[in-house]
């Protein structure tokens, strides 16, 4: 129940900050996520690893149906040749791990400074 309460303040959260701060804000919110939630660290990563690749892999690919999904293909096309729904993975991939290293690195933390 705690991993699919923190996915959810991650999505939530995630999604507001990156309507004010950059892009690399999903960072800071998993981290604070999992530093509230007190989770260990593989359920902290893999809780901020769905929340930020769900996140990222649905605003993707709202935006790839906003314009017919030409940008993603040429964007694909400029990657080695992938696909717009490969690029769409691909973001959520990336969005994944960049989420899922900021929460296991609140994990670690509260475990070291803040028992």
């Amino acid at each position: 129940m705690k991993i699919l309460i923190s996915i959810i303040l991650t999505i939530v959260i995630g999604y507001i900050a990156s309507l004010i701060l950059p892009w690399w804000s999903i960072v800071v919110v998993a981290l604070l996520v999992a530093m509230a939630m007190n989770q260990k660290s593989l359920p902290s990563f893999a809780a901020g690893f769905i929340g930020a690749a769900l996140l990222w892999g649905v605003y993707a690919a709202v935006l790839n149906s906003g314009n017919e999904g030409i940008l993603a293909a040429q964007l694909g096309a400029l990657f080695g040749g992938l696909s717009g729904l490969g690029l769409i993975g691909a973001t959520a991939v990336l969005a994944g791990l960049i989420g899922g290293m900021g929460a296991l690195t609140g994990s670690l933390g509260r475990s070291v400074f803040g028992k």
